[in-house]
């Protein structure tokens, strides 16, 4: 039987048309709908059809009700301003999905485009990791110098204390005030520098998959200041205004990439005339929505109108000759899009420009379940094992933990022996050592032993593979960072070995 003209143009439309094609009322009711071969089950809409999208949302198991709010918002604000809108979600089924909303012409209906763009955010998350790196290289010599006058400090006080103790040896009076203020000064260095790897280490995390988690946003711009505040310090002045924050939900290295690229990009606009003479802004703030706004504002010569409405267009640049790929703000600016949010600028030419980021608040979770006060037992005492390569780390951490009984062995086999020779109740094991790893190490151990699953903490300097990444990502609760105050890994232990008794 021959197909009639509309039937025809539908399977037509079928073949050729890769994505979901909503029409939607103003007030958020689903009208129509076509649908491409690359989404499926599309079929199961036609009982919504004349319903909302809340209700739509709530008939999909595991939906994100922010998706909802969030479109339905959209969707308002396309209608007022007759000015299309893009925002990216994420499926139930974890595919990512861009969504484009349009106004018909007499804005009383909404065209939303749904496209699955999957594969291409794979590939653009590489491409950020790759330009990650790249900007690493940038921040690498200001990072050095950062570090190196905390070292300085650090290895002339700690010479000068053992001199001293070697002059006591020799006869002469212990001058413990002196003694005490070079040790002050090196735990001072030590800590310095720890905050600035650590700082470098949220920035520069290695892989493709994110680790979203609810953060106060003023912690990643004060990580993106510190590896940026040595070229910062020698072209301008640096101002921060943290006023107003919320809880953001959001990945913190690919949060961290966005403000250290906006910061470089400020730094790199101002002529070298001296740091007396310009301004680097940065505030944190939230707009009239609730939602957490951050802004870089520079002082520096402003960008053309011409150049402005291209500037997050891909491998557009205007630095070519000083390297740049063009990638950095386009790539900032879909993973602010990713996160839900809306990267901006603003600038008038000699006046300098702002970069606005905003971002939604994270949803507000209540408890009906008052906390556990903590409980008062003394502390025990329990049978530790430390596995590093490096002996000096694992001497370290057994004598911060002397009232245990410790046992310190330095790679995974001399671990598999020690624990065929006794139980022990909780294993440090460090993850990165040569021959097999800490993560090798702990599923060998728990095919032998499994009451041994929740007794390993990891140990991690940073440097990661990405077997080691996702087993820290599917135990977020079993590890410590390195380097490790005393007062903190004897607190974690006593808090393992209250939780978990002595093994028997």
């Amino acid at each position: 039987m021959a197909l009639d003209a509309s039937e025809r143009t539908d399977r037509a439309l079928e073949r050729v048309l890769p994505d979901l094609v909503l029409r939607l009322s103003a007030d958020g009711r689903l009208l129509d709908y076509r649908a491409g071969r690359s989404l499926q089950n599309t079929h199961l809409l036609a009982p919504f059809l004349g319903a909302s999208l809340a209700d739509l949302g709530g008939a999909i198991p595991g939906f994100d009700p922010a998706v909802i709010s969030n479109g339905l918002a959209a969707l308002r604000s396309v209608l007022e301003t007759g000015a299309e809108a893009t925002f990216a979600i994420r499926s139930p089924s974890g595919k990512d999905l861009e969504v484009r909303l349009f106004p018909t012409d007499d804005a009383q209906e909404i065209v939303a485009l749904v496209r699955d763009v999957s594969a291409e955010r794979r590939l653009e998350r590489r491409l950020a990791v790759s330009e990650r790196m790249a900007t690493v290289g940038t921040v690498a010599a200001g990072v050095a110098h950062e570090i190196n006058n905390p070292l300085t400090y650090v290895l002339a006080n700690a010479g000068l204390a053992l001199e001293e103790l070697a002059a006591v040896d020799s006869g002469k009076p212990l001058d413990t005030h002196e003694l005490r203020a070079m040790l002050s000064d090196v735990l001072d260095g030590a800590r310095r520098v720890q905050r600035i790897v650590g700082d470098l280490r949220v920035f520069s995390r290695v892989g493709e998959t994110e680790q979203r988690r609810s953060l106060d946003v003023r912690e990643i711009v004060d990580s993106a200041v510190q590896l940026t505040i040595t070229e910062l310090r020698h072209r301008a002045v640096l101002e921060r205004d943290y006023r107003r924050s919320v809880l953001v939900v959001a990945d913190p290295s690919r949060l961290a990439q966005v403000f250290v690229n906006l910061l470089v990009n400020a730094t790199q606009a101002l002529p070298g005339e001296g740091p007396v003479k310009h301004r680097v802004r940065v505030t944190v703030d939230l707009d009239e929505q609730g939602w957490q706004c951050v802004e870089v504002s520079d002082t520096g010569p402003g960008i053309a109108a011409e150049t402005l409405s291209r500037v997050f267009e891909p491998f557009y640049t205007t630095r070519a000759e000083r390297g740049g790929t063009g990638l950095g703000l386009s790539i900032c600016q879909r993973i602010v899009v990713e996160h839900g949010g809306f990267l901006e600028v603003e600038s008038v030419v000699g006046e300098g420009a702002t970069f606005r980021v905003r971002l939604p608040p994270a949803p507000v979770r209540h408890s009906t379940t008052p906390p556990a006060g903590p409980p008062h037992h003394a502390p025990l005492r329990g049978r530790i094992l430390i596995v590093d390569d490096e002996v000096q780390v694992a001497r370290a951490l057994a004598r911060t933990l002397s009232p245990h009984g410790v046992l310190c062995v330095h790679s995974a086999d001399e671990a598999l022996a020690a624990l065929e020779r006794s139980p022990f109740d909780l294993v440090l094991c460090d993850l990165m050592m040569p021959d097999k790893s800490g993560a090798e190490l702990f599923e060998e151990a728990i095919a032998r032993w499994p009451q041994l699953e929740a007794r390993f903490v990891f140990l991690t300097g940073g440097a990661l593979s990405p077997a080691t990444a996702s087993l820290l990502a599917a135990r977020p609760e079993q590890w410590l960072a390195k380097p490790l105050l005393p007062k903190l890994l004897r607190e974690r232990v006593a808090a393992e070995l209250a939780q978990h008794g002595p093994l028997r």
